[in-house]
């Protein structure tokens, strides 16, 4: 039985077209310079120090803001800015937050933000960043370098808004800030995750 070259045609270009709008965004990170406010509630600072010589304790942050601008054409463009609150410290232990809020570690009152901000970007390809900047804990400013690593762009139905995701990973000297407290049952050296959520600043 002959099909002729017309049937065929209609028959397999609208499965074409409906795969063409399907396909998936190429995992780069975004293709024009954009901006981002941090999503509160998506987004989180993680840290891990070594105890008692034995394990890797975890604990988080669980109130951060800030902004960040990525702009592929121009990386002196590209920023990031993350405030996190100190007070917010969270290791499921009520006893053992309020002594870390105290002066003998983060001294929450006196200092009640941590700050990064960056001050030079370079890509390392495929959306991901190697980012240079200053944080600011406790009172005191140090240079930090920080891989971003380009997690990926979705649509949030419940505000229609565009969202983009980065995560950050950096390591510190505590000592470099003042915190020596315990220096020895508790390690020197923090590694740090910082997981946030952007949400396209144009949007409303």
């Amino acid at each position: 039985m002959k099909i002729s070259i017309a049937l065929v045609a209609c028959a397999i270009l609208p499965l074409a077209l409906s795969a063409c709008a399907n396909t998936p965004e190429t995992p780069s990170g975004p293709a024009q310079a954009e901006t981002y406010m941090i999503d509160e509630s998506h987004s989180n600072v993680l840290f891990s120090i070594e105890h008692a010589n034995a394990s890797q304790f975890v604990g988080r942050f669980n109130d951060i803001s800030g902004s960040f601008v990525i702009d592929p054409a121009n990386e002196a463009n590209c920023s990031i800015d993350v405030v996190v609150n100190a007070a917010s410290v969270d290791t499921a232990n009520d006893a053992r937050d309020n002594e870390i809020r105290s002066d003998k570690f983060f001294d929450a009152v006196g200092h009640p933000q941590i700050t990064y901000r960056s001050s030079d970007f370079r890509s390392t390809g495929s959306g991901n960043y190697h980012c240079e900047g200053e944080l600011t804990l406790r009172g005191q400013t140090r240079p930090v370098k920080a891989n971003l690593t380009y997690n990926g762009r979705g649509f949030f139905p419940m505000d229609k808004s565009t969202r983009v995701g980065y995560q950050a990973t950096f390591q510190i000297n505590r000592s470099d800030f003042g915190m020596t407290e315990l220096l020895g049952p508790l390690g020197d050296e923090v590694q740090l995750t910082v997981n946030v959520e952007g949400k396209l600043q144009t949007d409303e």
